[in-house]
């Protein structure tokens, strides 16, 4: 098994806190369309694109973001499915006690083009139509999405972290 076998992975210099709770977006690119089977939510086609995933951690966002990175993992969440085959660029995090994904996801899922290909999707807790946002073929799509996430919550400081693939260069 090689370095890249085990996904991308977030650079030392960039480590989110070990001890740091809140929330946190999973910024995948998909080089192809997939058909897919997610768990009970049954089989889905996701094109080619961009996609956000929103969810919180507030027993440690380290932990949590290193396994959604990972591409050989049990499959247990719904986000499981899409990170085996899409890379990771960025993750958007924010520390704090508060559940973000929600009004994450809300704010960028309005967002003319955006869509929610899977919907139920990390959202079987909550009332949201999905966690996960494919974002449309523009030039501005994710940074439009970042903008959103940004001012969705007032005090809530966002940072960006890249992910660099296989451990050896920039995952984007």
């Amino acid at each position: 098994m090689t370095a890249g076998d085990h996904g991308p992975t977030i650079p030392a210099s960039a480590r989110i806190a070990t001890a740091a709770k809140g929330g946190y977006a999973v910024l995948l690119r998909l080089g192809e369309d997939h058909q897919l089977k997610i768990g009970r939510l049954g089989a889905f086609e996701f094109p080619a694109g961009y996609y956000l995933y929103f969810g919180s951690a507030l027993g440690g966002l380290d932990a949590r973001v290193r396994r959604h990175l990972k591409r050989a993992k049990k499959r247990h969440w719904h986000i499981d499915h899409v990170s085996a085959v899409a890379s990771a660029v960025q993750v958007w995090w924010a520390s704090g006690t508060e559940r973000l994904e929600c009004a994450w996801a809300r704010a960028v899922l309005d967002l003319p083009g955006v869509s929610a290909p899977a919907p139920g999707f990390g959202s079987s807790d909550c009332s949201c139509p999905s966690h996960l946002a494919l974002l449309p073929d523009t030039p501005c799509a994710v940074e439009s999405a970042m903008e959103r996430v940004r001012t969705s919550q007032t005090g809530v400081g966002l940072q960006v972290t890249p992910v660099v693939a296989g451990g050896t260069g920039p995952g984007l």
